[in-house]
């Protein structure tokens, strides 16, 4: 039994390594999109760590969104405390004896694994709620984007992100169904407007790149 579980462990290891790989190989892809840094954008060591630990450690601008941001927060954090249940079920993979040295016999870290548990599902609700809403489809924020690129006549629609090609892919097919957007019209993934000068040359009319 003990071996069936440790090939079992692998097993989903592999698979679930190739499909995160996947997704980094994808984020990068992205990254690697947007224009270069501007000399002088890059600040010191001390001031980037500052920033991580306001900005992303504390989650300063996200809270104040009051409750999303808590949420967002509480999901951040206990991720980040869960992390040590997976090292712990891993383990215990190659020894049923297992625990993380040092803290893993500590009662206080059973308590807070299982009080972030408990919050991340709290949170999680709370997003579900938010998400219901403030739903994209009930504000038809999609639209409202779409027509506002569409007003202008354009040949090809570009957007700086994935979330907003698909906003506009998805505005566009719709306008498109409702005889308000030529068949003409693409929407395009792309980081900066002179990429768009082989578009420019052949007479195609361009809707302004829109930046969230």
């Amino acid at each position: 039994m003990a071996t069936f579980k440790l090939f079992l462990g692998l097993g989903m290891t592999v698979v679930l390594l190739g499909i995160a790989g996947a997704r980094l190989g994808f984020l990068y892809r992205v990254g690697a999109s947007a224009q270069p840094v501007e000399p002088g954008r890059v600040g010191r060591t001390g001031d980037i760590a500052r920033a991580e630990v306001v900005e992303v450690a504390a989650q300063k601008k996200l809270l104040r969104w009051t409750a999303p941001g808590l949420a967002h927060f509480a999901v951040f954090w206990g991720f980040l405390v869960l992390v040590l249940t997976i090292i712990e079920g891993y383990g215990a993979l190659f020894s049923p004896a297992f625990h993380i040295p040092d803290i893993g016999m500590w009662p206080a870290l059973g308590f807070f694994e299982d009080l972030f548990a408990v919050i991340c599902l709290l949170a999680v609700a709370a997003f579900t709620v938010i998400r219901l809403r403030e739903s994209p489809r009930k504000h038809w924020i999609n639209l409202n984007r779409t027509d506002e690129a569409l007003a202008l006549c354009p040949d090809l629609v570009t957007a700086a992100c994935p979330f907003c090609v698909t906003v506009h892919t998805n505005g566009v097919a719709q306008r498109r169904m409702e005889g308000a957007a030529d068949d003409s019209v693409e929407v395009l993934l792309r980081s900066v407007r002179p990429d768009l000068d082989d578009a420019s040359s052949s007479g195609a009319t361009t809707a302004p790149t829109y930046q969230q």
